[in-house]
């Protein structure tokens, strides 16, 4: 149990640390109360494990459905919830229900709401940004007789010239960020601008943009279910690279190919690497801190199941390991329906943090039974 009061300063202090999260403590963004809901939901959770109560899964549930209306993204933290519900299934039962009601209940208000005020379903978040992911996976085209088979074709027609580009690069870095800035582009269609064919499809056609979008994405995966799998694989270990800053060799190779070669929506790739332009010393210092991370979420995996094997039960480890499954989950989110960001990683900041605390405390008791070991 950590009761020790300096142990609780240093979370705040750790958690509160980061210049995003604090930054975001003083906006009327959608952070600035999302990440408060987020890091009210990981005490709950940890409280939870430790030991159940019902009141505690309660207020859990309820702050995880405003997090979740607040931000669709937040569906992740879902996960808090089920992982309670397995450990202590007995004695939950049919209590499941309230959980169920209050984890969508927020969301579903939200969503009336919209719908009341403009006449129109809320549209999902997740075609929106599925149109970046198309341009990047849409290899080989269906039948001509699917309904939106022009726009396949559209799709098909800047895959084959973003490969072409990408061919063009002989660093996997580079390669890998050349990818992402795509997706950021293609998105929406309107973050850097217009795209004017998608724009002109879209306006041309009946149905809204999220139903064309979804209908070609299922009708495409069929015959590029490798190329999509591929990206999102991409996008995780892209992930644990911030594939979306560069060194500053990096940023001279990337801005001498933007300026020398005939690229496709070159000045908006252009937008992208001035918006993503950090000093060195803190791009080598954040993908420095991903790898530290990386060899701790390896390490935790590596002891759970060494306790595992010989019937031991870490209330500390387990708890840990339950966070770095939360973690990777929203990683694997992030992966499937957007590109890598550094605000979305910063976004789940408390949780990093407490993840990484409550590891190094594991480290240190291993190191400290090692030691008495060997002096016995």
């Amino acid at each position: 149990k950590i009761n020790n009061l300096i142990i609780k300063l240093l979370f705040f202090i750790v958690i509160f640390s980061n210049p995003k999260v604090f930054k975001y403590s003083f906006t009327l963004t959608e952070e600035a109360i999302f990440i408060p809901f987020l890091t009210l939901s990981t005490a709950f959770f940890i409280k939870s494990i430790e030991k159940y109560k019902f009141k505690n899964l309660f207020i859990l549930s309820i702050l995880i459905g405003v997090a979740y209306a607040i931000r669709p993204a937040g569906i992740f933290l879902f996960l808090m919830p089920s992982i309670i519900i397995i450990r202590y299934y007995k004695n939950i039962n049919y209590k499941i229900i309230y959980i169920l009601v209050f984890l969508l209940a927020p969301k579903t208000l939200d969503d009336f709401a919209f719908k009341k005020i403009n006449l129109e379903n809320k549209p999902s978040f997740i075609w929106g940004a599925m149109l970046g992911k198309l341009p990047l996976f849409v290899e080989n085209l269906g039948s001509n007789d699917n309904k939106y088979y022009e726009f396949e074709i559209l799709i098909n027609d800047y895959n084959k010239k973003i490969n072409d580009n990408l061919n063009n690069f002989n660093s996997h870095t580079l390669k890998q960020y050349h990818r992402n800035a795509t997706i950021e582009i293609f998105k929406t269609s309107k973050v850097t601008g217009p795209i004017n064919k998608i724009e002109d499809y879209f306006k041309a056609q009946n149905e809204h943009s999220n139903d064309i979008i979804k209908n070609t994405f299922f009708s495409s995966l069929r015959l590029n279910k490798y190329f999509f799998i591929r990206e999102i694989f991409y996008n995780y270990i892209g992930i644990w690279q911030l594939r979306e800053i560069l060194t500053n060799k990096n940023k001279k190779t990337y801005n001498n190919f933007i300026k020398k070669n005939d690229l496709i929506l070159a000045k908006k790739y252009n937008l992208i690497f001035n918006s993503t332009n950090h000093p060195d010393f803190i791009v080598k210092s954040s993908k420095i801190f991903m790898l530290f991370f990386m060899i701790i979420n390896i390490y935790i995996i590596i002891n759970f199941f060494r306790y595992l094997l010989f019937n031991k039960n870490n209330y500390r480890l387990n708890t840990t390991l339950y966070l770095l499954l939360i973690i990777n989950f929203y990683f694997l989110i992030i992966a499937l329906v957007t590109n890598v960001q550094t605000r979305l990683i910063l976004a789940i900041w408390p949780i990093i943090c407490t993840s990484i605390l409550l590891s190094i405390n594991s480290i240190y008791d291993d190191i400290k039974k090692i030691i008495f070991s060997n002096k016995n």
